[in-house]
């Protein structure tokens, strides 16, 4: 009920997203040291974040003033790292327009407003509306997800070890990460990876690298998975190659789920998948980032990405 005893409205939106740049998170990045509030704080220079944008606010730029409406939520089948692209097929999410005052919109104008506002940056499906239900089900569902990453290695690794690897599934102990290990309770926790692929590849500035493919359960923490990260996943890409490795860069390709089926209509999905690498004319096919180019606006303190108006327990992805 609002203040004034009238029921509250709230239009859910279903639709996918690719995220086609890296250092953009999928929801505000709030400064943690003011906590958003912005005034006074030295860490965001007053701005309350930590990025200029988002997928949830270029989403939410074009949705909300067409529904006339102050607020809106955000609910993604997980999340990615700031500095992971989401490509292929696209992540599931339900944007949720909270109290509008225009109920006559036109979704396909919303989904061309938000591409071409988006454009190089970000780009969703067809939107359908949803019951409350949905967020749910968008949320808990337990998906596998394919990833793709440049890989930095110390040495060639062998033929015989990369024959080894090559199509294994691996049952591997994760301990929690040291990155999240403030926030998250430390434990181990069991997780399958498959590596579909990995090929040798020529990276920047003359690094020796590797280009895999993997399959991970849901929960997998796969940057850690291929540094090993001093022991706390085993085994880990690094020890099955026997060379020390880092992880340079990781894309999403396909979150598939499965979702449960919607009621009457289909669910949104993009015509074809984005093939990899992205077509972006003569630039670096991985999008790295540049000595010089910093969208962060402080990189002090331990910065956590914090949805706006999301309800408590938003699951986190396996990549934060």
């Amino acid at each position: 009920m609002s203040a004034y005893g009238k029921p509250k409205v709230h239009v859910l939106l279903e639709g996918r997203y690719r995220k086609l740049v890296r250092d953009l998170p999928q929801t505000i990045f709030y400064c943690p040291v003011c906590k958003g509030r912005g005034k006074g704080c030295q860490s965001c220079e007053g701005f309350g974040k930590l990025t200029k944008d988002s997928v949830q606010e270029l989403i939410q730029r074009k949705v909300l003033p067409r529904y006339r409406s102050r607020r809106g939520k955000f609910h993604g089948a997980g999340r990615e790292d700031l500095d992971v692209r989401m490509l292929g097929g696209g992540r599931p999410f339900v944007f949720e327009v909270v109290n509008p005052k225009n109920l006559i919109v036109d979704l396909d104008e919303i989904r061309d407003a938000i591409n071409d506002y988006g454009r190089a940056r970000i780009e969703v499906t067809d939107f359908v509306t949803v019951p409350r239900k949905r967020v749910a089900q968008i949320k808990e569902t337990h998906s596998p997800k394919v990833y793709r990453s440049l890989v930095v290695v110390d040495k060639e690794p062998t033929d015989e070890a990369l024959e080894q690897v090559i199509g294994r599934s691996v049952e591997v102990m994760q301990r929690t990460p040291q990155r999240v290990a403030h926030r998250r309770a430390d434990k181990d926790r069991l997780r399958e990876v498959t590596v579909r692929s990995i090929e040798r590849a020529d990276g920047p500035a003359g690094e020796t690298c590797l280009l895999i493919e993997v399959v991970c359960q849901h929960g997998t923490y796969v940057k850690e998975w291929i540094s090993g990260e001093e022991g706390r996943s085993r085994p880990s890409l690094a020890s099955l190659l026997e060379v020390d490795t880092r992880c340079l860069a990781l894309d999403v390709l396909d979150v598939p789920g499965p979702f449960p089926e919607l009621e009457g209509v289909s669910a949104p999905s993009f015509n074809d998948a984005l093939s990899w690498p992205p077509a972006n004319g003569d630039e670096d096919r991985w999008d790295l980032p540049t000595p010089n180019s910093v969208s962060v606006r402080a990189a002090d303190g331990d910065a956590v990405a914090a949805p706006m108006a999301t309800e408590a327990g938003d699951p986190a992805e396996e990549q934060e």
